[in-house]
């Protein structure tokens, strides 16, 4: 319940309350939380601080989840709260590690990877390439993987994010 009504004040612009919300959340329990639930947690919490514009705090929930990597990485939806995670740093500029964290997943045998999510890996990896190391190459490089993963799986919403992603 307190989940559902972080993300519908989010959807209706209580941003303050379900902060709010999402404190007391954050404060204990979320570490009673297992699977699924906790998973969902740490990712719709960390969204909604990133949506702020706190992206330390959103790096410290994706952390949190990330802490608990031992209990939470065989469930299919950790691949999500990792990529989460890896673009949280992306987002305070630690752009090693967050190159790092991507790779990691991608070559983690442990976790499922779906093509939607591999998209995503690779537009962060271009992002990466792009804004820290100016390499426009390995940029295209990935760009390129993405739209090719997005085009063979029908995923045109991630086809058309790539290509507004390379335009800027």
């Amino acid at each position: 319940c307190l989940l559902m009504s972080i993300e519908t004040d989010c959807t209706f612009g209580h941003f303050d309350k379900a902060v709010e919300t999402a404190n007391i959340f954050m404060s204990g329990l979320i570490n009673r939380l297992t699977g699924f639930h906790a998973i969902n947690s740490y990712v719709v919490i960390g969204n909604l601080y990133q949506m702020r514009g706190w992206n330390i705090r959103a790096m410290r929930v994706f952390y949190q989840g990330m802490a608990r990597k031992e209990e939470l990485i065989t469930h299919p939806m950790f691949a999500s709260m990792w990529m989460n995670y890896a673009y949280a740093l992306f987002g305070v500029k630690q752009y090693e590690r967050a190159l790092a964290e991507c790779n990691a997943l991608m070559n983690s045998q442990d976790t499922l990877l779906y093509p939607h999510l591999l998209t995503h890996c690779h537009l962060f990896m271009s992002q990466i390439y792009a804004v820290h190391y100016g390499d426009y190459e390995k940029c295209m490089e990935h760009t390129n993987v993405s739209l090719q993963i997005s085009r063979e799986h029908g995923i045109h919403s991630e086809e058309a994010m790539m290509i507004m992603t390379h335009a800027l």
